[in-house]
Formats: C-alpha cells, sequence, structure tokens
C-alpha cells in the first residue's frame, strides 16, 4: 500500500501519523509509571484484539508496517494510564472502554 493514503482519525500520511506518534511517545517517556493491570471483560478482549492487530500490520507487510510498532509503544500506556492513583479495578475497565473507543 503507499504510505501516502493512510489515515488515523483525521491524520493523513505516514509522515504526519509518525510525528504524532513521536511526539506522543516523547510525552510518555517522561510519566511516571502509572498503569492498571489490564481489566478482564470486552474491554480486556478489545485491548489484546488492537495490540494483536498492531503486530499484524507489521508482521504482515502492510502500509502500516513503518509506524505500528511505535503505535503499540503509545498505545499501551495511553490506554493503561490509572485515571487516578485510587482507581478501582471496575473504574479502569470503563475507562478502558472509553479510551479504546477514541483510539
Amino acid at each position: 500500500g503507499d504510505s501516502n493514503q493512510l489515515k488515523w482519525g483525521e491524520l493523513k500520511g505516514e509522515k504526519a501519523i509518525q510525528q504524532v506518534v513521536k511526539a506522543t511517545y516523547m510525552e510518555i517517556t517522561k510519566w511516571k509509571k502509572n498503569l492498571f493491570t489490564l481489566p478482564r471483560g470486552k474491554a480486556g478482549v478489545h485491548f489484546i484484539n488492537e495490540v494483536a492487530r498492531l503486530i499484524f500490520l507489521f508482521t504482515d507487510q502492510t502500509a502500516w508496517s513503518e509506524l505500528s510498532l511505535s503505535m503499540i509503544h503509545v498505545f499501551i500506556p495511553l490506554m493503561l494510564q490509572k485515571p487516578s492513583a485510587n482507581s478501582k479495578a471496575k473504574n479502569n475497565a470503563k475507562f478502558l472502554a472509553e479510551r479504546l473507543a477514541k483510539w
């Protein structure tokens, strides 16, 4: 596939997507480790499915191959970031579902 045809949300083209992913990654590396355990249920399954999809995009030599591994490095901490220091598992599952819908 043509990397200029890639679309992710409002972003178009591999370079535009890569810039946002790289900037996000650089910001995430400054975060204090604050991840919750992956919840069971639908949200957890959807999370695993998305990680598997991103890996597949890399291994299957798609137009997304150059971006997919970088996207995993951003996806995991964005999805599993605790909403608060004392967040409960039930709330974490709700927040994960909402974040997945926005991804």
